[in-house]
């Protein structure tokens, strides 16, 4: 009946004016198919995004119920990058250990009363922002802010909570403090986030050299400790970055004395064979006593665009001491990661 209704309405109003019949039929058509155009887009919307969450509910569920196995280790990384745009160096390093394998979360830790600065909408317009700049840089990543009493409880309990189980975050990348005091309490948070089985990674960027011709990255071994395995990990991936392709990797060992170096050589090749990176095995001899490793390295380090160093954990009253011989060495190197492996019961490299 409502479609007879309307086609009489229509034939009277061809009767009275043909032309303006034909203009009044092509508007309300339009009308009509915009609006359920429009409805079309809203419903699909509402279904793509509960096949998402379907798709990604599924995925969690798989992960929790897989045997973790080294092979699959991934870089889920959280950096503390502030707003991202004022954290350019942080912002590559991220990108090349992840590289599409890898999950990276910019964080924004707000110091300040939790109640005033939430309220005031702080929190979100802080994550509104790293979102916009990872569209607009086309990153992938994950955006976050928090507002917390202070940087290093903040820094704690966000490592603890981000992600979800099967998901968690394994690594925390920051940049190196250029202060005494941001850098005694950078090792603070490094000993307890390395009780929280965090790796941690910490930039020293030369603002002058920056990472030069991203041609060669030196690794700096002491010949022990698990931190190795995680550094050539670290430089196998930035150098399956197209920026790096055509790098070379050193791992360099300082020995005392010449009988010294066959064994040594035999040792680092077994290793790299292990580990299945190609890396040169680089021995350096301290035959003079009095010359100290910091000279040794300064020396064997202005050809390196990056370089990748282990980090100890200083007890709380050498910390200081240790942190500020740390700062001097990485300045006079260049751009340096210091690396400390979390993981050290766990061997990322040696499976699979």
């Amino acid at each position: 009946l409502s479609i007879l209704g309307a086609l009489g309405c229509y034939g009277a109003m061809f009767l009275i004016s043909p032309g303006a019949t034909i203009i009044a039929i092509v508007i309300s058509y339009g009308f009509f198919f915009f609006l359920e155009r429009r409805q079309i887009q809203r419903t699909w919307g509402d279904v793509q995004s509960g096949i998402w969450f379907a798709v990604a509910r599924y995925a969690l569920l798989q992960l929790e119920e897989q045997r973790w196995h080294a092979k699959n280790w991934r870089p889920n990384l959280i950096v503390f990058t502030g707003q991202p745009h004022n954290r350019q160096p942080l912002v590559e390093v991220a990108q090349w250990l992840s590289q599409g394998r890898g999950i990276v979360t910019f964080f924004q830790l707000m110091v300040g009363d939790i109640d005033q600065m939430a309220n005031a909408g702080w929190r979100e317009t802080a994550r509104k922002n790293i979102q916009r700049y990872i569209r607009e840089e086309e990153l992938t990543a994950f955006a976050e802010a928090e507002v917390v009493a202070d940087f290093v409880s903040g820094a704690l309990t966000v490592v603890q909570a981000h992600g979800i189980s099967g998901l968690e975050a394994n690594s925390t990348l920051l940049g190196w403090s250029g202060t005494p005091a941001g850098r005694q309490t950078q090792m603070t948070l490094l000993r307890s986030l390395v009780h929280l089985n965090k790796n941690v990674l910490l930039l020293h960027h030369d603002d002058t050299r920056g990472f030069g011709q991203r041609r060669a990255i030196n690794i700096w071994w002491k010949g022990r400790g698990a931190n190795a395995d995680l550094m050539l990990l670290l430089a196998y991936i930035i150098r399956q970055h197209p920026e790096w392709r055509q790098a070379d990797i050193r791992l360099l060992r300082i020995i005392d004395h010449e009988q010294g170096r066959d064994s040594t050589r035999q040792h680092m090749e077994g290793l790299l064979r292990q580990v299945r990176v190609q890396a040169d095995p680089v021995i350096l001899i301290r035959n003079n006593p009095d010359q100290s490793w910091r000279d040794i390295i300064i020396a064997n380090s202005a050809t390196a665009d990056v370089t990748l160093m282990g980090l100890e954990l200083p007890e709380e009253a050498d910390a200081l001491t240790y942190a500020e011989e740390l700062d001097a060495l990485v300045k006079a190197i260049g751009s340096v990661i210091l690396v400390r492996n979390a993981m050290p019961s766990i061997d990322l490299l040696h499976h699979g």
